[in-house]
């Protein structure tokens, strides 16, 4: 068994005992995902409507949002994440999805205990390859957090 959860293999000796044992066991176990919670004001679905298309930022079309065949094709990308990602392990997961280490800053209190933040982005190419679904693991399951629509080009500062 490998300890690669959600890119895991890189962070576990810092994680807390509880937790990295917790993940080890997990390492080979099917993906489950579960919407546990309201998402992020800023990263819910309806956010989808305000990101602004990657093309802005090498000044081709200052301030375009996305059309809604871009929205349709992220929406897409979703949906083909989840019934994709339900049929494989979490070491699956990680490796066709690009999970990446949990962020430092990025911690969840989730029933009184500290978990770790997770992402993946949400397609292989395309705009899904851009975006990415945040959140931690409990019980086994995947508990969405975020919809980072925008997740490679957010909005940058002058």
């Amino acid at each position: 068994m490998t300890n690669k959860i959600g890119g895991f293999e890189k962070v576990l000796s810092k994680l807390p005992d509880a937790e990295k044992a917790r993940l080890t066991k997990e390492a080979e176990a099917y993906f489950r995902i579960a919407f546990d919670y309201q998402l992020e004001p800023r990263y819910n679905f309806s956010s989808i409507s305000t990101v602004l298309h990657p093309n802005c930022y090498i000044g081709s079309e200052p301030n375009r949002t996305l059309t809604d065949a871009e929205k349709l094709e992220l929406f897409n990308a979703f949906s083909k994440f989840v019934e994709d990602s339900v049929t494989m392990t979490y070491n699956q997961v990680e490796e066709k999805y690009g999970g990446h280490p949990p962020d430092k800053d990025d911690r969840k209190i989730d029933d009184g205990e500290e978990c770790s933040a997770f992402h993946y982005q949400m397609a292989v190419d395309g705009l899904g390859k851009t975006a990415r679904i945040h959140g931690h693991i409990k019980n086994g399951h995947f508990v969405v957090t975020r919809m980072d629509w925008s997740h490679r080009f957010h909005t940058k500062k002058h």
